[in-house]
């Protein structure tokens, strides 16, 4: 089935329920959509997110975005893609980082198995799924673990950690667990 959206441009500081139709006119759900609004009092916005999304090659919604969190020049947009201003720090300040970074490579070396143990939310998803595919590309035997939201709930458990410990899993990391 072939599904259309009925819909008027939506202005940038806006945001509209548009209808899904089938191909008879036939409605079949709804989807909200969101506009991202600009600072007040600035003129030309459009025209400086299309020159930036066209000079940096980057979608106008991404230019937007970084427009509207202060990168208003192509410099400061590519600086901070880059991460030129330091937003990212040195993660060997948090104590015991380098035990950790340590006990992971002993786990990728001698063939160990590890699980990440992450939340069900979308950035305990990303976590999980980001840190499972880097030490997959480092040769990790890994896993990982979401507890189910209604059954478990939120953050570690003991009943997950036997289960796991019951399928040999040597070293658990957790991602986003409180």
């Amino acid at each position: 089935m072939e599904f259309r959206k009925d819909a008027e441009t939506i202005n940038a500081s806006e945001e509209a329920e548009v209808l899904l139709e089938d191909e008879n006119g036939g409605k079949v759900g709804q989807e909200k959509l969101w506009g991202v609004r600009y600072p007040t009092g600035e003129e030309n916005e459009e025209e400086r997110v299309r020159r930036m999304a066209e000079e940096l090659g980057l979608s106008e919604i991404t230019a937007r975005l970084l427009y509207v969190r202060g990168y208003r020049t192509r410099e400061e947009a590519e600086a901070f893609l880059r991460n030129d201003d330091g937003i990212l720090h040195d993660p060997f300040l948090m104590k015991d980082t380098d035990l950790a970074v340590a006990r992971i490579r002993r786990a990728i070396d001698h063939g160990e198995k590890i699980v990440i143990y992450g939340d069900y939310d979308v950035d305990g998803v990303t976590s999980v799924s980001m840190l499972y595919l880097f030490l997959r590309s480092k040769g990790a035997d890994v896993g990982y673990y979401i507890p189910s939201r209604s059954g478990e709930g939120y953050g570690v458990s003991k009943p997950a950690i036997d289960l796991l410990h019951g399928k040999n899993v040597n070293l658990i990391i957790t991602v986003d667990t409180g």
